[in-house]
């Protein structure tokens, strides 16, 4: 295996290695690395990355040319891209290749063994998407030995990114010769015996509970080529046991020769025997199984068998099959439009995750895809760059919300020109990182100076007026929920919804942002502080816990005084025993639960507008169904002593640590650290704060658009209340000024039907933890077999029982002692903190809330595990390491 030692990281990056992106590996290189990644057998070797590519069309002045010639073609004329791409070869065949690239290359070359033949690979930033696989577009040179040799294969590839048949089909998929560019992938030859290609999907029928394998003899190039008819394969997607089996005449054969490849005649005998065994296919089967896990659809993947072992060449994403696999009913709602694709773009389930762990519905999204698109433009209004104003930042993949990660951190490097070390603590995904972007642009921060001297003051000025209006939020809100709406028509009630609540909302969000932002640059700022001062940045987030003043950390020692006044009632069983909704009607028929009502009202009054998944409008606020409260009132009659708003073993620790970082620091140091300390504390304690009242401002809006879906149940015009929740906004708006869903010419109880079985499929799907720009899953695989890897949110260690809770409801089945394992929390979740030992979810980072409330808590806790979910079984016992981000598979 390639070491990480080999210098000139930003040309040679190594097979297997750290994560890849889209836009220096190209697709090729990307998959290959995360199949390595994930330890799936496939040869070694390295990515030459786009950005040698980019040095020799720089180097050499192509990029005219190229531009030249593409404005030439006439897309009608198949002789017009043989006369364009011809041009553009000769002038690459001209080009002098970069003798800065030399080195690197060969001195990775070198690292495979000396001499060593190899295949070289084309790797195009445009190709194996899902829409645009690109398969055959470039070429491939193999059998490849010798320096020489090598660096010309190298170059044929770069050129063939121009070949007339690439430049056609990039003209039909309207991508532009300035969104490409090609990487190379050389790998150790693989000195196959049979090789072909395998569908993880049927791809004529469509099944998906089938694999179809094409299998010829020697190397596979014969078959891609179309030159051979191979054998054809049918096997079980379950088990890798055949179905069936159509033999090919396979009448030749790819073979190796002393300088690389050529086509030789199989003999009679083998033409007719089976390329592949039943073992083999049984391998390949269970190999594709992994690779649909691994990149989280099916794949058209090439193969070798070579020395009785069965290898990995690459794999992309099926793009054709004859029948349709994805989600049933409506899944196509009306979205944005006007946003292109954007070479940095990268979405990861980063605070949208958090916000929603399970799928959005329809009303869901029409009204916070807006709302985000708004306010994070609003944020980065000062940007000066040529992609401002054109960036989607958030979008509706797989049934789920994403995050535009890659898009944010290149415009706060790239376009303000801050460096990625002072932001490090907001990346979730290593591929997001921008290339390129450890220190500051000078140029591009002079551009920006009024942006940041906006920063310097307006965002805490921004942040203090938010906390000031508190209590101006509790008033509207207080005020909202003693109003009669019986009266109002359906027009109003909209009205109010999609103008009032809606810009209060999108007008506090963004001095969330703003608290946000701050809170992870002072956690950034203190962990730099601590590596340069102390030399252990993992002390930032003993000294980040045991914050007083945190709302939602007051939930859980209310549910457990109420639940003290149940049990001094003896009701205790009523609420153990019957059905919520049923507990709270015989609470309320029984004198005796009068302070516990007491408690109660005060309760809601405080927190009534809370619920777990609480952004996603379907669910009913603790206020609007107050059984949900008693529902989580169960675990707490069993415990004797009450949990703390904040944990007295956090507070310790904090104090613990601060007094050991200060005790090595000098006098001005110290003065510097408390400083940092305390902004650390305010903005950390405001993220989760701010985070309380946005939720509040929520609660009017979602009981209006309740309210209108009572009273459309109630004409027919829905089946369910329910249903007004997989409308979209434009949709209630038709109607309201039609005045009737029929004028609107909408079919409200077809449509609802149809998005509430997608949506229901998408909870029956694992849901990429990334996306790279063209929304193919990228994912990051395990670093073995019995260790998850994440990013360290609590310290401790802990090793206890394993609940996977996938809904809010199956929440009421942990136990003390428990570990919760889940995709994400948000503050509805709290009541479970007290209950649990320990915290492994897959979305979220360290200042997210699930990592807040586990540091109050002193639960040890790792977040951005990604697969989590799937990876750990439930009752399975396991070990978190909240201190280096790791969680253990106990096999017992």
């Amino acid at each position: 295996m390639i070491t990480e030692q080999i210098e000139w990281k930003q040309i040679i990056r190594p097979l297997g290695g750290a994560a890849l992106s889209l836009n220096e590996a190209g697709g090729k290189g990307a998959n290959l690395n995360a199949m390595l990644r994930a330890r799936l057998p496939a040869p070694d070797g390295f990515v030459i990355t786009t950005a040698a590519y980019q040095a020799l069309v720089d180097g050499s002045n192509l990029a005219p040319v190229i531009d030249d010639q593409w404005q030439g073609i006439d897309a009608a004329d198949a002789a017009s891209f043989e006369q364009r791409s011809a041009a553009i070869q000769a002038a690459f065949a001209a080009a002098i290749f970069p003798q800065q690239l030399v080195a690197p290359i060969l001195q990775a070359y070198a690292s495979l063994g000396a001499g060593v033949p190899v295949a070289v690979r084309s790797s195009a930033t445009a190709e194996d998407l899902p829409g645009a696989s690109f398969a055959g577009q470039q070429d491939t040179y193999l059998n490849i030995s010798g320096d020489a040799a090598l660096l010309d294969a190298v170059k044929r590839c770069w050129a063939s990114l121009w070949t007339a048949r690439a430049m056609a089909y990039r003209a039909r998929q309207s991508i532009a010769p300035g969104h490409v560019a090609l990487a190379v992938v050389v790998q150790v030859m693989a000195r196959a015996d049979a090789a072909g290609v395998m569908f993880t999907v049927n791809p004529i029928t469509g099944a998906d509970d089938e694999m179809v394998i094409n299998a010829t003899w020697g190397l596979g190039e014969a078959l891609v080529a179309g030159r051979v008819t191979p054998d054809a394969i049918t096997a079980s997607k379950a088990d890798g046991r055949i179905k069936q089996v159509d033999l090919g005449e396979k009448a030749l054969m790819t073979a190796l020769t002393a300088t690389g490849v050529h086509e030789v005649p199989v003999d009679e005998t083998r033409r007719s025997q089976q390329a592949i065994d039943a073992v083999e296919v049984v391998e390949l089967v269970k190999l594709g199984r992994a690779l649909e896990e691994l990149f989280g659809q099916p794949q058209d993947v090439e193969w070798a068998v070579a020395g009785g072992k069965v290898i990995l060449l690459q794999s992309r994403p099926v793009t054709t099959t004859a029948i349709k696999t994805g989600p049933p009913g409506d899944d196509d709602w009306p979205t944005l439009d006007g946003y292109p694709v954007q070479p940095f773009d990268f979405w990861t389930q980063q605070d949208l995750g958090e916000r929603w762990p399970d799928p959005i519905t329809p009303l869901s999204w029409s009204i916070w895809e807006p709302m985000t698109q708004e306010s994070t433009d609003a944020m980065l209004a000062k940007l000066r760059a040529p992609y401002a104003g054109k960036i989607r930042w958030c979008k509706r993949a797989y049934g789920h919300a994403y995050l535009n990660e890659g898009a944010v951190l290149h415009a706060y490097t790239h376009g303000f020109g801050m460096p990625m070390p002072l932001i490090e603590s907001g990346l979730t995904h290593p591929a997001a990182r921008p290339a390129d972007a450890e220190g500051w642009r000078l140029g591009q921060v002079l551009r920006h100076l009024p942006w940041f001297w906006e920063v310097a003051t307006g965002w805490e000025r921004n942040v203090n007026r938010f906390e000031a209006d508190f209590p101006i939020i509790d008033r509207w809100v207080d005020e909202f929920m003693t109003r009669d709406l019986s009266s109002a028509p359906d027009a109003a009630l909209l009205d109010e919804a999609r103008t009032v609540w809606y810009r209060r909302g999108l007008d506090y969000i963004a001095y969330h942002a703003n608290s946000t932002s701050l809170s992870m640059s002072a956690l950034t700022q203190i962990e730099g502080f601590l590596t340069k001062h102390v030399g252990d940045a993992t002390l930032a987030q003993m000294v980040a816990s045991g914050l007083s003043g945190v709302i939602t950390a007051e939930i859980a020692p209310d549910l457990w005084e109420m639940a003290q006044t149940l049990r001094q009632a003896e009701l205790a069983a009523v609420v153990s025993t019957l059905p919520p909704a049923e507990a709270l009607a015989a609470l309320r028929d029984n004198p005796a639960a009068a302070p516990f009502f007491d408690q109660l009202q005060r309760f809601l009054q405080r927190h009534g507008h809370r619920c777990m998944v609480e952004a996603e409008l379907l669910y009913p606020r603790w206020s609007e169904a107050p059984e949900q409260v008693l529902q989580a009132l169960t675990p707490y009659f069993s415990m004797e002593v009450g949990p703390a708003a904040v944990s007295g073993s956090a507070i310790q620790r904090r104090e613990a640590a601060t007094a050991q970082i200060e005790a090595r620091l000098n006098a001005r140091q110290r003065r510097t650290f408390r400083k940092a300390l305390g902004r650390l504390h305010r903005f950390t304690r405001m993220r989760d704060n701010g985070q309380n009242y946005i939720v509040k401002l929520l609660l009017p809006m979602r009981h209006l658009y309740a309210v209108l879906g009572e009273r459309w149940a109630a004409r027919h015009w829905l089946t369910a209340p329910g249903d007004i929740f997989f409308l979209v906004a434009e949709e209630l708006t038709a109607v309201v000024e039609a005045g009737e869903p029929l004028k609107a010419g909408l079919e409200l109880c077809r449509l609802a039907e149809d998005r509430r079985a997608a949506y229901t499929y998408w909870f029956t799907r694992p849901t990429p933890d990334a996306l790279d720009a063209q929304g193919v899953p990228v994912a990051v695989a395990a670093t073995d077999g019995r260790t998850l890897s994440g990013m360290a949110a609590s310290p401790g260690q802990i090793t206890g029982r394993a609940r996977v809770v996938m809904s809010p409801e199956g929440a009421s089945a942990l136990e003390p002692g428990d570990i919760l394992v889940t995709r994400a929390t948000d503050p509805g979740w709290t009541p479970v903190f007290s209950l649990i030992s320990g915290v492994v979810l897959e979305i979220g980072g360290t200042l997210s809330h699930g990592a807040i409330v586990a540091r109050e808590y002193g639960l040890p806790a790792v977040v951005n595990v990604p697969q989590a979910t799937q990876h750990i079984q439930d009752g399975q016992i396991i070990q978190v390491d909240g201190t280096c981000g790791q969680v253990i598979l106990r096999p017992d």
